[in-house]
């Protein structure tokens, strides 16, 4: 038996080793994906900022894709397209804004971007 318990010393090192690189693997993914998540949130936020904006601005006669522009650069994002169209009272602005992610994983999107309407139909 002394034999035996000689080979065995040691072998949960392994293991223990094989666990903890698990648990930090899903750690890590658990941290890309979340970051991807608030990063797109905050893109979203700031889509829906410029529309409105533009909107507001648009019904007061201002130039409603500058105001956009101005809106999603203060959100730190940028203003990508910018569309209106406008009939006799009504009109409907488009925004599509993106921010570049801090970090790039293989496979992953390297911008968020993200478009949001606001008018008065």
């Amino acid at each position: 038996m002394t034999g035996r318990a000689r080979d065995e010393h040691g072998s949960g090192t392994g293991l223990v080793s094989m666990a903890i690189a698990v648990v930090a693997l899903v750690a890590l993914v658990g941290v890309v994906v979340g970051s991807l998540v608030m990063a797109r949130e905050q893109v979203a936020l700031s889509a829906d900022q410029a529309a409105l904006s533009a909107a507001r601005a648009q019904a007061m006669g201002e130039d409603a894709c500058a105001t956009a522009a101005e809106i999603a650069r203060a959100n730190g994002t940028e203003l990508v397209s910018c569309d209106l169209v406008a009939d006799l009272d009504a009109f409907v602005v488009t925004v599509t804004v993106s921010m570049e992610l801090g970090t790039s994983w293989p496979g992953l999107p390297r911008r968020v971007e993200v478009t949001a309407s606001a008018g008065r139909t």
